[in-house]
């Protein structure tokens, strides 16, 4: 009786092995996709700050370059657009994220936030 256990446990020699081959990569790539995700959710916080700073700066009548040279101290390669009338004034950040593995460097995520202020009166 116990040959027969022995022989039986033989045959599922190194099926641990197989099955980690299989789970660690599995593992990994998940790992990978929760980076990128935490990335962009990073950048879009940053992104959604950024567009209340403009809007509110854009609203007391700062200079455009004041505006992008903020934006790019913060999130190089992001861009800033203003969009407004007479009372109000909408500032739109974006910017092109890209996956965090070279393999993948053609997938890429473009983050936008827009934050829009009532425009202040200006000083006689």
């Amino acid at each position: 009786m116990a040959n027969q256990i022995s022989r039986r446990g033989r045959g599922e020699r190194g099926n641990t092995i197989v099955e980690l081959m299989f789970a660690i990569p599995a593992l990994l790539l998940v790992l990978l996709a929760l980076f990128w995700l935490s990335m962009l959710g990073l950048s879009h916080a940053k992104a959604a700050d950024l567009a209340q700073q403009a809007a509110r700066s854009m609203a007391r009548g700062a200079d455009n370059a004041v505006i992008d040279e903020l934006v790019q101290r913060v999130m190089p390669g992001a861009s800033v657009a203003a969009v407004g009338d007479s009372h109000l004034v909408e500032a739109i950040v974006t910017q092109e994220v890209s996956a965090p593995v070279p393999i993948l460097s053609g997938m890429t995520v473009t983050v936008r936030a827009s934050a829009t202020a009532l425009r202040e009166p200006s000083l006689p």
